[in-house]
């Protein structure tokens, strides 16, 4: 017979004390420690009496809901919408199916941001605007776009960072990422 020590460590008369609740780490070198918990997770208890604070339980795994059968480049998620860029595919994906909204070419990952009605996609010298009430997929074709990698909105404006030079950012018409001015960039300073 043991008692319950109130930190969650176990005695018993005449043996060691031994952890049986508490925070799990992994080291390479197995003498230095062992403690491993996989697919588990420590829950706080509350209420009069417990003599525990906390317990493991455990985690629930991953399931697959969509398969694309191509490598995914990007992610995205508006307030209700959700976003896929898988092998060539724009998909949207918010209910839970994959629904093809277009191609974006390459392999390389892609980045978006959403607007007021509008979904830029970048990908280094391409560029894609998803209307998000008619949901047609168009490439920037504006002769100032000069390719991004990356593209962040405010206050309704795309903002893109240049390809040709990485100081510098460049700005869109405001509510309208493919409406590009070459006047319409700064550098960092």
């Amino acid at each position: 017979t043991g008692r319950q020590h109130p930190h969650g460590v176990a005695l018993m008369a005449g043996k060691r004390a031994v952890q049986c609740i508490g925070p799990s780490y992994w080291l390479a070198d197995r003498k230095a420690a062992v403690q491993r918990a996989m697919n588990w997770r420590m829950r706080a208890i509350s209420g009069l009496g417990e003599d525990k604070q906390v317990i493991l339980e455990p985690a629930p795994g991953l399931v697959s809901v969509i398969d694309f059968g191509a490598q995914t480049r990007g992610i995205f998620a508006t307030e209700d919408r959700e976003f896929v860029v898988a092998g060539t595919t724009l998909y949207e994906t918010t209910t839970g199916a994959a629904v093809s909204r277009g191609d974006i070419v390459g392999t390389d990952p892609v980045d978006m941001e959403d607007g007021t009605d509008q979904l830029v996609i970048v990908t280094g010298a391409h560029g894609y605007v998803l209307n998000l009430t008619t949901n047609v997929l168009s490439g920037i074709a504006d002769e100032d776009w000069r390719g991004s990698n990356s593209v962040a909105e405010l206050n309704g404006t795309f903002i893109f960072i240049a390809l040709d030079q990485p100081d510098q950012f460049y700005l869109s018409a405001i509510d309208d990422g493919s409406d590009l001015d070459a006047l319409d960039f700064s550098s960092s300073d």
